[in-house]
């Protein structure tokens, strides 16, 4: 799955607008049965870019890591105002996706890596980790919350965008003390947390 057809489609943001690269709307439709999850255009996603092009001192001059990055917008979106960014998800389309947007797009600092977020550790370098529209199954969740604990207990600062299910708040609940802002927003008809974890 990772020649893909890709079209590219431009996403407009408060203060730049986007090409980012995706497979053909048709391509996935047949694909539905083989988890393309990472090829669309997520609400999360996009509320995510926005939240960030809205307020980049939330970014700026820091070291990024989005995880589970699918198409990898809100990491584009973050390239413009922090010294680094890795892009990762652990699907081959969806690499070789974010490699197409970066190499079109000339983003000089955004690295793109495989990386499974059930396993990952904090490097030294990221001090900021960027997630949107991860807490999805609730079979992922023991895994996905220790990521975060990790994360956290090791210093970092977590943006994650969540639509407003009622899975999401079991997940959540365990992380409310660790919230120091809430951001409530809306794409393509669907509410959206952004929370602000440190």
């Amino acid at each position: 799955m990772q020649n893909l057809p890709l079209i590219c489609k431009e996403v407009a943001l408060p203060h730049q607008t986007l090409s980012l690269f995706m497979p053909d709307p048709a391509f996935i439709q047949q694909a539905e049965a083989e988890k393309t999850y990472w090829a669309r255009l997520w609400p999360a996603a996009l509320v995510l870019a926005r939240f960030i092009d809205e307020y980049p001192e939330r970014v700026t001059g820091r070291h990024c890591l989005e995880l589970g990055a699918g198409l990898g917008l809100p990491s584009f979106t973050a390239a413009r105002y922090t010294n680094k960014v890795v892009a990762s998800d652990i699907a081959a389309g969806s690499l070789a996706a974010m490699k197409q947007t970066r190499a079109a797009g000339g983003y000089t600092n955004v690295e793109i890596r495989k990386i499974d977020w059930t396993v990952v550790e904090p490097d030294s370098d990221t001090d900021l980790v960027l997630l949107s529209d991860v807490n999805y199954d609730p079979a992922g969740f023991e895994a996905l919350s220790a990521a975060l604990h990790r994360f956290l207990t090791g210093g970092k600062e977590i943006l994650l965008a969540t639509p407003q299910r009622l899975m999401a708040k079991s997940f959540l609940m365990p992380f409310m003390d660790r919230c120091s802002y809430h951001h409530s927003s809306e794409a393509d008809g669907h509410a959206v947390s952004v929370f602000v974890l440190a």
